[in-house]
């Protein structure tokens, strides 16, 4: 059996009560915009533009030799 079917049969056995509870909780997992339930938390600031666009940036440029690469000669 198919977990769809189960589910509607395991919702036509609800009573109106139980049913208003499993459509709160539908309506919970329904959200288009993570944005918009952000937005209702205080203090929390959501820029307009998501994700934000950094621009184009240079990697960073060290001197010596990376870490990665002692450790894989001090294994060896």
């Amino acid at each position: 059996m198919m977990t769809k079917e189960q589910v509607h049969q395991a919702i036509d056995r609800l009573n109106d009560e139980q049913l208003h509870k499993v459509q709160a909780v539908i309506e919970q997992l329904h959200i288009d915009d993570p944005r918009e339930r952000w937005r209702s938390i205080p203090g929390l600031r959501i820029p307009e533009q998501w994700p934000p666009d950094y621009g184009d940036f240079d990697p960073v440029r060290l001197e010596g030799e990376p870490v990665a690469e002692q450790l894989i000669r001090e294994r060896r």
